[in-house]
């Protein structure tokens, strides 16, 4: 089985997984760059997914056993959040302020054609 200073691996708190998880991942580097074989890179690899698995297993405890020393659970604030207010500035005053000096728009004005007109303007597009 797998030991960290004298301790199985599934008794490691959530610390102990973490430092034994680091010098796993040194052990592993170490191994690459010395091409070691990739069987024993693969089995430390392994290791390395049962201690993750332990990590978050005993972070799981961890959480559940502060959720427990808790009398009453969660707390909900139900005051209403201090809002600041914001004066509403006129939108062409902001409009005039974004606008360039460069920017402007043609003036459209519109057009009443007559019928003939209309007929005119379609047959140009058949």
């Amino acid at each position: 089985m797998i030991q960290y200073k004298g301790k199985d691996y599934q008794e490691l708190n959530f610390n102990e997984c973490v430092e034994f998880e680091k010098e796993l991942l040194k052990k592993v580097l170490a191994a690459s760059r010395a091409n070691m074989g990739d069987e024993l890179i693969h089995q430390l690899n392994v290791f390395i997914d049962l201690l993750r698995d332990q990590k978050s297993e005993s972070l799981r405890k961890e959480m559940n056993k502060k959720a427990d020393e808790k009398d009453d659970g969660i707390v909900l604030d139900t005051a209403p959040p201090e809002l600041e207010l914001i004066e509403k500035e006129d939108e062409t005053e902001r409009y005039m302020a974004q606008r360039k000096p460069t920017d402007h728009k043609p003036h459209i004005t519109k057009l009443e054609l007559s019928k003939e007109e209309k007929a005119k303007i379609a047959k140009m597009y058949q």
